[in-house]
C-alpha cells in the first residue's frame, strides 16, 4: 500500500528517535531531581517547545504521567503541560501550512468524534453561564466553568493534533514508542523505590504535604507499605495513567502475533506490579480486564477464559489461607464497601443524594460543568468534582446532549471492535471497557480536564485511525493515519 504523500513532503530525520529518547531521559532527570527548583521541569520543558518544537508531542506525554515531582511540583502541572500544547499546536500550523484541507482532516471519525466532544463542552460552557447568572444552580468560584471547558477542549485537540505530527515523521514516531517504553520503566523504578525506602520519594515538598496528610497514604497496608501514589498524588490516578499508557504501548508495538505476546504478558506483569502497589480496585479491575482482552486476541476466547478460571482458582486458595473467613479484612484492603460501612462511603453519599434531589429537567438539561463541588459541599460537607459515576455525571453536567455524544462513541467504538484489525479490536474494547464499565467508579475522564483525558483522546484517536478497517476480503482499506511505529 502507498504511503500518504503528507509523509513523503517531509524530510526523514534518522536521529529523532534518539533525540526523542534523549528529550525523555532529561525530562525525567530534571523532574526527579529538583535541581532546578520545583519548576525546574517546567523551564525544561519550555527550552525544548521552543528550540525543538517538533518534540512537543513527546513533552505532552512526559507531563501526563508526572502530576508532582521535586522538579514538577503539582502547581506547575497545568503550565507546563499549556506551554506543550501550545507548542504543539503553533508547529502543527506551521508544519501544515499550505496543505490541502480535506488531507489534513481525511480521516473523518475522529473529525466527527471530536467536534461532537468540543460542542457537548461547549454546551456545558453555556449550561453553566446560564445558572450561575440567572437564578439557577451557583458554579464553583474555584473551578470557573470558562476554566474546565478551555482544558477540555484543549485536551482533546491537542491529543488528535499529536498523533497527526507523528503521522508527518515516523522517525519521531518510533521516539515517541521509546519514551512510552521509558516512561513505563522509570514509574515502574518510582513504585519500587517508594516501597523499599520512602513513600514521599519523588514527591515535591508541596505534594509530600498532601500525601502526609491523608490516613489511607499513611497507613500501612498487609503488604507493611501504605498505598504507594508513584508520580501522582493519589493511587487511583497514577494507576490509571501508567494502564492508559501501557494500553497505548500495546496498541503500538503489537506489530504481528510474536509480538504481540510480548507486549500482553509485559502488560501483565506491569498491571500487577502497579495493582498491588496502588491497592486500588478500580485500577486492578482495568488491569484485568485489559489483560484478558489482550490475551484473548492473542491465543484466543477459550484458551484465556480456561487459564482465567485456573488463575481465579490459585488466588481463592491464597485468599483463603491469608484471610480465611474474615472478609472483611479483605474487603478493607482495596476499600470495598461493606453493608457496616456502606453509608460512610462518599460516593455512595453522593450517588444518593444526587439521585434524590435531582429533578427531570436537571437531567434533560444539565446543571453545569462546576455545579457539584457546591453542591456537594453545602449538602454533604465535603467537596467532588463530579459523582464519580458517568451515569450520574453525564447527564448531570450536560443533560441529554452529554447521552447523545456517549451513545455515538458507543457506537463508533463498537464498529471499530466489529470491523477493525486484530489489534485495533482489543484496543476498541479496552476503551470501551475504561469508558462505560471502570468510569462507573471513576470521574467523567473522556470529557475532562486532566491530561489523563489527553491520554484518552490518543487512544481513540488511534482506534478510530481509517488504516485499521479491515475489508471482507481481509485487507486493510484507507489511508494511514499513524503509520506502524516500526
Amino acid at each position: 500500500m502507498n504511503q500518504p504523500a503528507v509523509v513523503a513532503e517531509y524530510p526523514k530525520r534518522l536521529a529523532d528517535r534518539w533525540k526523542s529518547l534523549l528529550v525523555g531521559l532529561l525530562f525525567f532527570v530534571t523532574a526527579d531531581t529538583g535541581l532546578l527548583s520545583s519548576l525546574g521541569a517546567w523551564v525544561y520543558v519550555a527550552i525544548v517547545a521552543v528550540v525543538w518544537p517538533r518534540f512537543s508531542a513527546i513533552l505532552l506525554v512526559l507531563i501526563g504521567i508526572t502530576q508532582d515531582a521535586p522538579g514538577l511540583a503539582n502547581q506547575w502541572w497545568y503550565p507546563a503541560f499549556a506551554t506543550a500544547g501550545i507548542s504543539t499546536l503553533v508547529y502543527y500550523l506551521i508544519a501544515t501550512r499550505g496543505m490541502n484541507v480535506s488531507r489534513i482532516l481525511r480521516d473523518q471519525r475522529i473529525v466527527y468524534c471530536s467536534v461532537f466532544a468540543l460542542c457537548v463542552v461547549a454546551y456545558g460552557l453555556l449550561v453553566s453561564v446560564i445558572q450561575n447568572d440567572f437564578g439557577g444552580y451557583m458554579q464553583s468560584a474555584e473551578r470557573p466553568p470558562i476554566l474546565l471547558a478551555g482544558l477540555a477542549c484543549f485536551m482533546i485537540v491537542t491529543a488528535l493534533i499529536s498523533l497527526r505530527l507523528l503521522s508527518l515523521n515516523p522517525e519521531l514516531k518510533k521516539g515517541f514508542v521509546y519514551v512510552l517504553i521509558l516512561a513505563v520503566i522509570h514509574g515502574a523504578f518510582v513504585l519500587i523505590m517508594q516501597a523499599v525506602a520512602d513513600k514521599t520519594l519523588f514527591h515535591s515538598p508541596e505534594g509530600v504535604q498532601n500525601i502526609l496528610g491523608a490516613a489511607q497514604l499513611t497507613n500501612k497496608t498487609f503488604l507493611g507499605i501504605p498505598r504507594l501514589t508513584g508520580t501522582y498524588l493519589t493511587p487511583n490516578g497514577f494507576g490509571l495513567c501508567m494502564a492508559l499508557l501501557l494500553a497505548l504501548l500495546a496498541y503500538l508495538k503489537w506489530h504481528d502475533h510474536a509480538q504481540a505476546k510480548k507486549v500482553a504478558w509485559a502488560f501483565l506483569m506491569f498491571g500487577a506490579l502497579i495493582s498491588v502497589a496502588t491497592l486500588s480496585k478500580d485500577v486492578t479491575l482495568f488491569f484485568m480486564g485489559c489483560s484478558f482482552l489482550l490475551f484473548s486476541g492473542i491465543y484466543g476466547l477459550w484458551r484465556t477464559t480456561g487459564g482465567l478460571v485456573l488463575l481465579c482458582i490459585a488466588a481463592a486458595v491464597v485468599v483463603d489461607v491469608r484471610y480465611g473467613s474474615d472478609i472483611k479484612s479483605l474487603a478493607a484492603v482495596f476499600r470495598i464497601p461493606t453493608a457496616a460501612n456502606l453509608e460512610q462511603s462518599y460516593r455512595f453519599q453522593a450517588w444518593n443524594y444526587v439521585i434524590a434531589h435531582f429533578t427531570f429537567l436537571d437531567w434533560i438539561t444539565g446543571t453545569g460543568l462546576a455545579y457539584w463541588p457546591t453542591m456537594f459541599e453545602n449538602a454533604l460537607g465535603f467537596k467532588l468534582a463530579d459523582p464519580h459515576s458517568w451515569i450520574l455525571a453525564l447527564p448531570g453536567e450536560y443533560g441529554v446532549i452529554g447521552l447523545l455524544f456517549y451513545g455515538y462513541l458507543l457506537l463508533e467504538l463498537c464498529i471499530r471492535a466489529l470491523t477493525g484489525d486484530a489489534r485495533t479490536r482489543v484496543l476498541s474494547l479496552i476503551l470501551l471497557y475504561f469508558i462505560f464499565v471502570i468510569d462507573l467508579f471513576e470521574v467523567l475522564l473522556p470529557l475532562g480536564n486532566t491530561p489523563l483525558t489527553y491520554i484518552i483522546w490518543l487512544l481513540i484517536g488511534l482506534s478510530m485511525s481509517p488504516k485499521t478497517r479491515v475489508k471482507r476480503s481481509g485487507v486493510s482499506s484507507g489511508a494511514a493515519y499513524v503509520p506502524d511505529p516500526a
